[in-house]
């Protein structure tokens, strides 16, 4: 399950509908990420994202990472290692795999962020009410990155990637309660608006 670009149309399939202009680049930055100087793609991205990020008073790289948004490089659940790992090819494709869900978790945890921004809360609210981190988790989860992993270790040993099968659980489980809350029915936390949001667009 490697060398290729697959993370577009599997992990990165619900930020693709929620914003494609976002999912088309971040397609382009994960192709740019398969050549000789691709080591260098993420670099650049993490730098243009906090030169953005200052100037607009929001969150940098570092600070999504402190609120818990997965950023990972080439470490991926999907990554092989070893001696095989070390193929060029190999290298090359865990490299795009993983700039692909880093560009697209931070873009799209800007997004949110600067939504709410607009409503006129502040960043010290939201890191305050952990609405900060409801973002982080519920994106985390729609780009097919889970902290748990399914029946723990034990899934990983029957599971070909008990993370991401974590992952897409936590995101229906979110949307469904988000779904649940519409109307007379409760107030939907944020994390659960996000996936509900993401899930009836994809729909």
């Amino acid at each position: 399950a490697t060398l290729d670009n697959s993370h577009m149309g599997i992990q990165g399939l619900l930020g693709s509908y929620k914003n494609p202009k976002m999912g088309a680049e971040v397609l382009l930055t994960s192709i740019k990420a398969w050549g000789n100087n691709g080591d260098r793609i993420l670099a650049a991205f993490f730098n243009d994202f906090d030169r953005m990020a200052a100037s607009r008073g929001r969150s940098s790289v570092s600070d999504w990472a402190a609120d818990g948004l997965r950023i990972g490089g080439d470490v991926t659940e999907f990554q092989l290692r070893g001696a095989i790992g070390k193929v060029p090819g190999v290298q090359r494709a865990n490299r795009a795999f993983g700039v692909a869900g880093d560009t697209m978790r931070l873009r799209w945890a800007d997004d949110e962020l600067a939504s709410q921004l607009a409503k006129g809360r502040s960043l010290s609210d939201m890191r305050a009410s952990g609405d900060l981190g409801r973002i982080a988790e519920s994106i985390n989860a729609m780009t097919g990155w889970s902290p748990t992993q399914t029946f723990g270790s034990y899934g990983e040993l029957v599971f070909f990637a008990s993370r991401f099968l974590q992952s897409r659980l936590n995101t229906v489980a979110l949307a469904g309660r988000g779904i649940a809350k519409l109307g007379p029915f409760g107030t939907a936390t944020l994390d659960e608006k996000i996936a509900r949001k993401a899930f009836i667009r994809m729909l």
